[in-house]
């Protein structure tokens, strides 16, 4: 799914959910990956701090957020860049 998609969203996801292949998938292979900030900011987690290293990781506060990073991001085929017209 990382490849079909030009991010993924992580909701809610425990240090041993499934969901954690999907963004490592997606930080390697350079896929915007967003954490919610409830998530990235929750002492009890250990995931997310694996994942806040890599540029292409963001932390949202919102669906706002996914918006403005598909309408500015250069790769993304959301917006129609990337794609021969």
């Amino acid at each position: 799914m990382a490849v079909l998609s030009d991010a993924t969203a992580v909701i809610e996801a425990s240090d041993t959910s499934g969901t954690l292949h999907q963004a490592a998938e997606c930080s390697r292979i350079g896929r915007g990956l967003f954490i919610t900030k409830n998530l990235a900011d929750d002492p009890s987690l250990k995931w997310p701090s694996k994942f806040l290293k890599y540029d292409t990781t963001i932390v949202m506060e919102g669906a706002k957020d996914i918006k403005e990073w598909l309408h500015k991001s250069p790769h993304n085929f959301a917006s129609g860049a990337g794609r021969n017209t």
